[in-house]
Parts: structure tokens; C-alpha cells; sequence
């Protein structure tokens, strides 16, 4: 929780995703798991990490000029499809 606190969230964007594969590919010796580990540690450690990324730029820029909580609420609803 430290490292992700103090490092992992203070990278750039689309960098994070990055460290995380090398991170848990090679360093966590995911290699070892063949074809299979590497699918998997590239869907889990790359591409979903990717997608969160991305979702945090949309929700940065639809909230981009919000003043009020109420006005970043109505925002988010209207971006998400959910009640919040």
C-alpha cells in the first residue's frame, strides 16, 4: 500500500500500466507461466490497468470547469448512467 501510495499513483499516466507488467511479468517472475502467464499478467497487469487510466482522463475532462459538488455529481451521473 506504501509503494502504491508514494510511487505507483505519482507516475504519469499510461506509464503506470507499464512498470506494473515489467513489475509482475518479470520481477515477479511471470515468465515462468508460460503463454498462459503471459496472457494473463497482460490482460491483469497492462490492459486493465490501460483502461482504468483512461477512465480517470474521461471523468478528468467531463469535470473539467465544474464549480460545485452538486454541478461534478450531475456530471459524473450523466457520464456513468448511475445514481450517485
Amino acid at each position: 500500500r506504501i509503494i502504491k501510495e508514494r510511487f505507483y499513483n505519482r507516475l504519469p499516466l499510461f506509464i503506470r500500466p507499464l512498470y506494473y507488467f515489467f513489475y509482475r511479468y518479470f520481477l515477479r517472475l511471470g515468465f515462468l507461466d508460460g503463454v498462459e502467464g503471459f496472457a494473463y499478467h497482460f490482460m491483469q497487469g497492462l490492459w486493465y490497468r490501460c483502461l482504468v487510466d483512461l477512465k480517470y482522463l474521461e471523468a478528468e475532462r467531463v469535470l473539467d470547469g465544474a464549480i460545485t459538488n452538486q454541478e461534478k455529481i450531475s456530471r459524473l451521473e450523466k457520464l456513468t448512467g448511475f445514481k450517485l
